[in-house]
This record gives C-alpha cells, sequence and structure tokens, in this order.
C-alpha cells in the first residue's frame, strides 16, 4: 500500500508524546489566518447572561459551584455572522470564546425519512468553531438554534458541556468530569489483518506529515426510530444530529481530516434493528444498508441495552468495496433530559468513526513501532489480532496523567479524556495514513461567492475556488428579486426589488451537488414614507413634560440606518431599530405646538424622505393627568405584574373605573391584553424573557404609557 507522506526529516522508531501533538492546534491556526486576513471578530456579549441555580440539577454533580446556569437570549441569534467573539457569563469570570462559522458547504447534506421524504439542509442552524481566547489548547464547537445551543469547549481542564435542560428552559455549563455518573462504555470491533503498523506511519511528528490532499470523507448518519420519538420531530433529529456532527467533524478538523455530513436518514417508522447484541445489531444494519449515500456511514440509537458501540476494522475501510465494511454503530447515552452531557456522544461517535478509518484502540499491542500499548486504561491489552483473545499481551504502560485520548478507555478511569488531546499522534498518523491512500473520496469544496453586500445597481459576483472539472448554476431567491446575466464561475446581477435576496451557486462535481451562498441587499429606489410608522405618535399626538416613550418606527431590518429628530426632546437607540424619545420638562401652554419626532431609513441603498410628527401637550398635564390614578408593582418585575387603582386617589360614586391594560415588548408585539378590569389585575410574566417591556393602561380619560422590566 501506498504511503503519502511530505518530504520532511525522518527520525526511524522516534515517537514523540501526545503532549506534543497536542500544541499543533488546527483550529487557532483558522483562527490566526482569519485575523491575518483581516476579518472582524464581532464582539457579542449578550447572548448569554447568568441564572439561578437548579438544586435539583446540581445533585448531579460533584461540585455545584463548578456547574453554571445560563439564560440564552435568542434574539441575538440572527446576529452571528462569520467571526463573532462571544462572551459566556460563569460564576468565576468571563469566557471569551473565538469562533469562525462553518463554509456553506457544511449544508450540502440531504434529511430522508422512512416515510418518504426528502428535505434540504436547515440553513437556519449556525454552527461555530474555534478556541478559547489566549488558550492555545483548546477547541470549540457551538452549534446555535433559534431556541438551543449546543457547545463543546474542551481545554486542559476537560471537556465542558454548553445544552439545554429542557426541563427549566435555562443552559447549563460544565465539566462531564463533574459529573457524578461515569460513561460507561465499551466497544467491539471486527475485521480482518490489522495485527500492526507501519512503523514509518507511527512516527511521523506533524499533523501535515501525512498529506491527504484536501479530500472529504463524507459521513453518512441513520437514526433508530427511538430517536425519532425522542426528539418529537424530524426537524429536531435533523438539529441532534448536525450539532453532534459539528463537534465530531472539529475533532477530526484538528487532526487535518476534513469531514461532512452527507446524509441524514431518520427512521419515523419502526426500523428493522431490533437486537440487543452488539454485534448482531451490526450485522442487521449490514444487511438492511446494502447502499448509502457517504464513504463512512453509522447507525445511531438512544437504546441503554445495546451496551457502546461496534465498527468494522479493515485498512481500506473508507474505499471497501464491501459496502457493510464501511459501517458502525453508535449507542448514545440518552441522559438529556436528566443531565444533557453530548461530550459522551461525541466520545463515542468519534471512537467508533475512528475503527473506520483503521485505528485500533490506544491499548492494543501494535503501537511504538514494537507492538506494545500507548496506555493502559483499560487493564486488559488488547491482542494484536483483532478478533484474539486474551488480555496480557504486552507490558501494561499504565494510566496517562494527562488524561486520555479519542481511541483510548480512559473515560473508565479518573483521568478522563481529552479532547484536546484529539487521537493521539500515534493513532491520528493511522487515521490520516487511511485517508491519504483512500482514491474514492472527493475534493473538499471550500468555494465562496465574492461580490458587493449591497446591490444598488448592475454588478458581478464571482465563485472563487471552484473545484476542477466542475460545473456551476446560478439562482436567487426569493425569484425576481434579481436579474442574472452570464455563465460559468461569474454572473451580473441587476436589482429589480427591494430586500435581502440569497444568491446560490450549485457546484456539480462528482460525487453529487454542493451549494455555496451568499446572501446581499438590493434595492431599486428608498423606502417611501407610507411604510413609515410614527406610532405610538400618529395616534395619540399628546404628551406630558417629561415623558419617555418608547418608539420603534418599523421597518426594521439588520442593515437599516436610522436618522431621528426631536424637538423640545432627545432620543437614545435602545437596540437596532428601537428608540426612547424623552421629552423636555417644557411649561404645557396647549394648544400651541410643543414638540415633533422625525424620522428617516436608509435601506442600504437610499435615504428615505423625512416623515415627521407634531405632538400636543396633553390637556391633563397642568393637573397631573392622572398619572397617579394607577400602581405598577414589582418593577422591575420577576414572576408577577400587579396594575391596581391607587386607594389614594379619590373616585366620585357611580364613576366608571373600569380601565384596560396592553403589555407589548421591545418590537412592539402584543404579549397581554386585558379588557374592563375594575380594580386590578395581576399578568404573570414568568415566561416573558428579560428586557424592557412597555404598559398601555387606558381608561375614560385617556392613556397612560409605562415602561416595565423584567428581570431574571
Amino acid at each position: 500500500m501506498k504511503k503519502l507522506l511530505c518530504n520532511l526529516p525522518f527520525l526511524a522508531f522516534i515517537f514523540l508524546s501526545t503532549i506534543v501533538i497536542g500544541q499543533e492546534n488546527l483550529l487557532l491556526k483558522s483562527v490566526q489566518e482569519a485575523k491575518t486576513r483581516k476579518i472582524e471578530f464581532r464582539v457579542v456579549s449578550t447572548v448569554f447572561a447568568q441564572s439561578w441555580d437548579d438544586e435539583v440539577m446540581l445533585g448531579n454533580f460533584e461540585s455545584s459551584e463548578e456547574v453554571h446556569f445560563l439564560h440564552y437570549e435568542n434574539s441575538v441569534f440572527a446576529d452571528l455572522q462569520e467571526a463573532v467573539s462571544l462572551s459566556i457569563p460563569l460564576k468565576t469570570g468571563q469566557l471569551q470564546l473565538e469562533l469562525l462559522e462553518v463554509p456553506d458547504s457544511f449544508y450540502s447534506y440531504k434529511v430522508v425519512t422512512s416515510d418518504g421524504q426528502s428535505l434540504s439542509a436547515n440553513k437556519d442552524i449556525k454552527h461555530f468553531r474555534g478556541i478559547v481566547k489566549g488558550d492555545p489548547n483548546s477547541l470549540v464547537a457551538i452549534s446555535f438554534m433559534e431556541d438551543e445551543v449546543i457547545g463543546l469547549i474542551a481545554t486542559d481542564e476537560g471537556n465542558f458541556n454548553l445544552a439545554l435542560d429542557k426541563i427549566s428552559g435555562r443552559h447549563i455549563f460544565y465539566s462531564d468530569r463533574n459529573l457524578k455518573e461515569k460513561l460507561d462504555f465499551q466497544c467491539e470491533t471486527h475485521g480482518h489483518g490489522i495485527t500492526d503498523y507501519d512503523p514509518e506511519i507511527l512516527s511521523q511528528a506533524s499533523k501535515s506529515s501525512i498529506s491527504s490532499e484536501d479530500v472529504c470523507v463524507r459521513f453518512y448518519f441513520e437514526t433508530e426510530h427511538d430517536i425519532f420519538q425522542t426528539r418529537g420531530s424530524v426537524a429536531s433529529v435533523e438539529s441532534f444530529v448536525a450539532a453532534v456532527f459539528n463537534q465530531v467533524a472539529t475533532l477530526y478538523q484538528n487532526e487535518n481530516i476534513e469531514t461532512s455530513i452527507s446524509e441524514i436518514f431518520v427512521w419515523t417508522t419502526v426500523d428493522p434493528y431490533t437486537s440487543n447484541n452488539l454485534g448482531i445489531l451490526l450485522q442487521q444494519f449490514q444487511t438492511n444498508r446494502t447502499i448509502f449515500n457517504g464513504d463512512l456511514g453509522q447507525l445511531l440509537t438512544f437504546r441503554t441495552d445495546v451496551g457502546g458501540g461496534i465498527a468494522a476494522l479493515e485498512m481500506d475501510g473508507i474505499c471497501n468495496p464491501d459496502i457493510s465494511e464501511r459501517l458502525s454503530v453508535a449507542m448514545l447515552h440518552n441522559n438529556y433530559e436528566t443531565v444533557p452531557t453530548y461530550s459522551w456522544t461525541v466520545h463515542i461517535v468519534a471512537h467508533e468513526f475512528g475503527h473506520l478509518f483503521g485505528s485500533r484502540h490506544t491499548h492494543a499491542c501494535v503501537w511504538n513501532g514494537n507492538n506494545t500499548a500507548i496506555d493502559g486504561c483499560w487493564g486488559c491489552m488488547e491482542n494484536p489480532d483483532p478478533n484474539g483473545g486474551g488480555c496480557q499481551n504486552c507490558p501494561n504502560p499504565g494510566v496517562p496523567s494527562g488524561g486520555g485520548t479519542i481511541m483510548s478507555y480512559c473515560h473508565l478511569q479518573s483521568v478522563g479524556v481529552n479532547f484536546n488531546l484529539g487521537f493521539g499522534l500515534q493513532p491520528g498518523n493511522v487515521i490520516r495514513n487511511s485517508v491519504a491512500n483512500a482514491d474514492c473520496l472527493c475534493e473538499c469544496v471550500s468555494a465562496t461567492i465574492s461580490g458587493p453586500d449591497f446591490l444598488c445597481s448592475s454588478d458581478t459576483y464571482t465563485l472563487q475556488n471552484a473545484p476542477v472539472g466542475s460545473t456551476v448554476s446560478w439562482s436567487t431567491s426569493p425569484a425576481g428579486m434579481a436579474g442574472i446575466s452570464g455563465s460559468g464561475n461569474s454572473v451580473n446581477l441587476t436589482p429589480q426589488g427591494n430586500g435581502q435576496v440569497t444568491l446560490t451557486a450549485t457546484i456539480t462535481t462528482d460525487c453529487g451537488d454542493v451549494e455555496v451562498q451568499k446572501t446581499f441587499v438590493t434595492a431599486t429606489g428608498p423606502i417611501p414614507t407610507s411604510a413609515i410608522s410614527l406610532e405610538p405618535f400618529e395616534s395619540s399626538p399628546y404628551v406630558c413634560p417629561n415623558q419617555t416613550f418608547g418608539f420603534y418606527p418599523g421597518p426594521n431590518q439588520p442593515w437599516y440606518q436610522y436618522e431621528v429628530q426631536v424637538t423640545n426632546g432627545h432620543y437614545t437607540e435602545v437596540s437596532h431599530g428601537y428608540f426612547w424619545i424623552h421629552f423636555n420638562n417644557y411649561t404645557p401652554s396647549p394648544p400651541f405646538f410643543d414638540a415633533s419626532v422625525s424620522v428617516r431609513i436608509h435601506n442600504g441603498c437610499f435615504w428615505s424622505d423625512w416623515k415627521s410628527v407634531s405632538m400636543y401637550t396633553e390637556p391633563s398635564c397642568a393637573g397631573g393627568g392622572c398619572e397617579l390614578c394607577f400602581l405598577t408593582f414589582p418593577n422591575p418585575v420577576d414572576d408577577e405584574l400587579q396594575v391596581q387603582w391607587n386607594p389614594l386617589v379619590k373616585r366620585m360614586e357611580g364613576d366608571d373605573s373600569s380601565f384596560d391594560v396592553q403589555l407589548y415588548d421591545q418590537r412592539g408585539e402584543l404579549v397581554f391584553s386585558k379588557s374592563g378590569i375594575k380594580e386590578k389585575i395581576s399578568m404573570d410574566t414568568r415566561r416573558l424573557k428579560s428586557g424592557f417591556y412597555y404598559l398601555h393602561i387606558r381608561y375614560k380619560e385617556g392613556l397612560i404609557r409605562r415602561q416595565i422590566r423584567v428581570e431574571r
């Protein structure tokens, strides 16, 4: 078998420690290269906020002080971009992450179901990879969904999970070493012929020593029916598998091996996999899945009675013409309802794929150029013959003090498995050599589209780094927003509408189609003033001195710019497109003109005309109005807001004292409404997210506006 080696000095039979290889952090290199290219890492500090401890959840951990509860502010989710500097507030201080978004090629997979559905990948899930700022040995992989975040942070201190506690609705951050329950995972393999490895392969000193020539290994995942039943929907299964893969792919990326998902097959109906025996279950998978879309495949199950994982073990596993030898099974601990522990899942999935790549366990007597073991975490020194038995096949080298690697059983020891050590030098070299020798793999697609972010007149968009020999077709969505002319790797676009447009280049290769996208804004003219809202001032242009109002001019898009002018007052932009307008303490003198509010909006290409509204003095201002008529408390509020008549305000006998209340969020969306209230009302705010809200109290004499803060 050929060995693809870079021209580096070779020192025979000198084997470096995992500490040396661990210092070669390819995720760190990616972040540094992004900074060299002047890519801005946008600072994001409001995605998470500290939350209170859950005593029931803390019962699952050795140390409660090392468990952190977080509130996820998903309104920031849409603003996450190519590169972010993300802060996570912990009890011990801020954890700063430097993250890069995955390329568009990540989303080239399909989701297929047993009941006949075929769906495109959900591109609303945002996946990132990177490091802990200032920690050159760290690895980070995080996936953001609308209501959930799944993340892994690996450092010298261990593997930290960031995951949703579905019972409380909050996220938790903790090390899997802190769990009282330990991972009880054992693996089986079957194979022929792997009794030792070439010492020259094992001794390579760098992850770049064995070239894989920019090819990608495509992973096929199949989920048993129990995962669909547990997750509840196809979309949820996809989110789970894609997030787990992002973490697994990060581990392989740091080994200089590029991977991708080719397909997620979801059993939405009863599946044919019935055995509780790992060997028989793999045989059932092999019998049922005689063809699949990908290079290596894995069956995922939540059934705890299966007991671990199993994979084929062949030197030519990736391109083996016998499809059954390219399949594996992974039993995932379904403890997500108790303590969501994704690092266990990632370990099992990465471990079983490691066998398909040709790696043995680190306690097998096949390493170091002399058929000895790397570690003794299992205690049983595995026979060089994968089908052989016995334990004392070579000396036990003991347990590594710095933790084990992915192909080890060190999760059974107190040192654990440290993901930042990856697969370790020798197993990593075996896997890299397996990929380098695989002539059935396709080139990685790392193409990007260059062109302006704002299409205000005709301009050119170009596909960069397209694979050699590929063909390209172009499309836009929504249709009719931009005209396309030309073909090949460059096209000319002309604006035909107003709004956000996604340009897609579909790249056809020998391994199938890959879509690369660029989103831009196009406009043919300014926003009409009729589309600009000056509520609440248009419907009620009366104010009192020293009043502050929430103002949401709309329409609102992330790329819009606003100019606001206020006479006899001033404004503050609280969040993008949302303002506080404060009117000065002037002397009321109705019906004379007192103040005004004006606004204009830039849509990325053009400024709109100004739209204005004049404000007048509220007739009841001179007598204090009825601001004192109502009490609202507590403010800030946690779980219940009280609104009631002030008992110190005298009301005439027989007077109609009924009132109405409405509560709006910062986007102007109505979240609570009640009419015909006689004396008081209690509003349940437990389901409201932290932040500012705006209370309207309407009664026969007018409208009172108050700002309410929900605080956890």
